[in-house]
């Protein structure tokens, strides 16, 4: 969960910022844009599983990874799949993330 959390957040946060950007200047110079990904993200995962995940927690741990590797790079080429697929599920699971599909 955790890292399907990361991934998701960096690679959707990824394309509205700077082609090449790692995941430093993600948490540095774009945590609001962070911050939302998450929490759509996870809003998606709390459907997907019915479960209720603690996001602070997975916050917390999502900057302990972007700190094990400043230099990770956001995007990937899955990046523009991934951000297709994610919003696919929420309106399958009719869940209102259209500010993640707005900014890209």
């Amino acid at each position: 969960m955790l890292k399907n959390l990361y991934i998701l957040t960096t690679n959707i946060a990824g394309l509205t910022i700077e082609l090449d950007s790692a995941v430093n200047d993600l948490y540095n110079n774009h945590l609001e844009l962070m911050h939302n990904v998450l929490s759509y993200i996870l809003k998606l995962q709390n459907a997907l599983t019915n479960k209720t995940f603690d996001k602070y927690k997975l916050e917390q741990k999502i900057i302990k990874a972007f700190e094990s590797d400043l230099k990770h790079k956001c995007i990937c080429r899955l990046a523009h799949q991934r951000l297709k697929r994610t919003l696919e599920l929420a309106n399958q699971f009719q869940l209102n993330i259209k500010k993640i599909n707005n900014s890209l």
